[in-house]
């Protein structure tokens, strides 16, 4: 959007704007960036050549000519002539300096919506609250804040809790209530209609009285995904494989020992393979974390195997 607005002829030649962009279009839309650090709205419609540009401290009819010299040079560069109508619109207007985001997608909303009148922003936090709303639902879910911080980090690390992870988190063996989805959610008890009526759009059904909580129980499945390759990538550093290996050998005949082992690693095989045919509900109930550190316990105990092997095979060369 800013490369039209501000660039007019000048992009009108790029190897992106030399397609018709406007091809089978009505209208064209979107946050415009000024001087680097406020959004404004711009809205063109194609078919009616009317233009409405919207910024919440206010518009100038000298920012508004230069829109309006760029875009009308743009589109004619695509065969759309002008001349270009301006459609003035009132709105509420911002008294602070960080909001024009929230004013621009109010005035988005407005428009797309065919809102006519007078263009009203609801009170800052209370907007903020809304349209984070929309955008989680519009996501699926909620963005929550890691429970694990690390320490030298300067910002959480945010993960996206989708509806089919609460369906899982509110059926057995969990079975989580309302009450205690919110706190999973990390939000305020406060909130908790907004979200138990978010919940409702989002098709997921709380129960009544929360089953079965543990220290997994604060943590979203892919942070347990994270924690759990974490824990298996500082396993595979410190853990000196090859020295376990070493260690397990035994006195004896060679081949004897290989056969040993590898009976001993089949055996792990099939093991983990029953596992997994059968913790499916320890899988809800740690999150994805329990299977996922077994899984890994079960590569490095192989690997250790390996390495005997390894050794044995070379012992049996030299003792030839």
């Amino acid at each position: 959007m800013n490369y039209m607005l501000l660039s007019g002829l000048q992009f009108s030649i790029d190897s992106f704007y030399c397609k018709n962009i406007f091809e089978n279009k009505t209208e064209v839309v979107g946050p415009f960036l000024e001087d680097g650090n406020h959004w404004t709205f711009f809205h063109c419609s194609i078919v009616d050549r009317t233009i409405t540009y919207l910024n919440s401290l206010g518009e100038t009819d000298e920012q508004y000519n230069k829109i309006a010299e760029n875009w009308s040079t743009f589109a004619a560069s695509k065969g759309y002539q002008g001349p270009w109508k301006r459609v003035l619109r009132k709105h509420s207007l911002q008294h602070d300096s960080i909001s024009c985001g929230v004013f621009t997608a109010v005035f988005a909303e407005a428009i797309l919506g065919g809102l006519g009148g007078y263009l009203m922003c609801s009170p800052i936090q209370e907007e903020r609250e809304r349209l984070g709303t929309l955008l989680f639902s519009s996501l699926g879910g909620f963005l929550v804040e890691s429970v694990l911080k690390v320490s030298d980090s300067h910002q959480a690390k945010r993960y996206l809790v989708t509806s089919d992870e609460l369906q899982r988190r509110c059926s057995p063996p969990e079975s989580y209530s309302a009450n205690t989805v919110v706190a999973y959610l990390r939000k305020a008890k406060g909130q908790k209609k907004k979200i138990t009526e978010t919940l409702a759009e989002l098709e997921v059904n709380p129960s009544k009285r929360t089953k079965l909580t543990s220290q997994c129980s604060k943590l979203c499945e892919d942070e347990c995904k994270d924690l759990a390759g974490d824990v298996m990538f500082l396993a595979t550093k410190f853990i000196p494989q090859k020295r376990v290996g070493e260690a397990l050998l035994e006195e004896g005949n060679v081949h004897a020992a290989i056969v040993k082992t590898e009976d001993c690693r089949k055996t792990l095989k099939d093991v983990k393979a029953a596992l997994e045919k059968n913790w499916d509900t320890f899988d809800l109930a740690t999150h994805g974390l329990g299977p996922a550190v077994i899984n890994g316990t079960f590569s490095l105990i192989d690997a250790c195997l390996k390495e005997k092997m390894r050794a044995l095979k070379k012992k049996d060369s030299t003792d030839e």
